[in-house]
């Protein structure tokens, strides 16, 4: 980007108090596949600098790593918290996700403006010994904030609130649960 934009170092926790268990066990163990960066942008990119005044706007918030690795390492966290069999060895099936939006934008009230946050993943899961696909799904999650920092606040909120979506999905662990063919 240029001189005004500000790399901030992104120190995610996932928030365990989100993460539901497990209802059931999962009867098939799974690695996490790649995560894909589809928005076609800066991977690094948090968020464009949003100008109020009609001109285009200039700078940006990056994040040091890219935010395709900051999910990646914020799921796989999330799974495991809500006891999801992860096995990097020899799993059964891939569990692949993309990022396909990561979007802003400022809600003005009276008195006061809020920064609103909106992030889309979409996730695959993948047999290994038949190549194919067992489950897909799309998640979307919404946050919003008016103080502080607002973009790490926004950010943080998106991800805790897609991760809980996930962990929680029943499609999901349906699918994680069958027995293996």
């Amino acid at each position: 980007m240029d001189s005004q934009s500000l790399t901030l170092d992104i120190d995610f926790n996932v928030n365990k108090s989100l993460i539901h268990p497990l209802t059931g066990g999962t009867g098939r163990k799974f690695a996490l596949g790649d995560v894909a960066d589809k928005r076609g942008k800066n991977p690094h990119l948090l968020m464009e600098k949003i100008n109020m005044g009609g001109r285009l706007p200039r700078g940006a918030y990056l994040s040091k790593e890219p935010v395709a690795d900051i999910f990646f390492n914020a799921l796989k966290e999330a799974l495991t918290t809500a006891g999801f069999g992860l096995d990097e060895n020899e799993p059964d099936l891939v569990l692949g996700a993309s990022i396909e939006r990561l979007n802003y934008s400022v809600m003005m009230g009276f008195a006061r403006c809020m920064l609103q946050g909106l992030l889309q993943v979409d996730l695959t899961l993948m047999d290994v010994k038949e190549q194919s696909q067992v489950w897909q799904g799309s998640f979307v999650a919404q946050a919003g904030v008016g103080t502080g920092d607002v973009v790490l606040e926004v950010f943080y909120a998106l991800l805790d609130n897609i991760l809980g979506k996930i962990c929680s999905d029943k499609a999901l662990q349906e699918a994680l649960a069958a027995s293996t063919p």
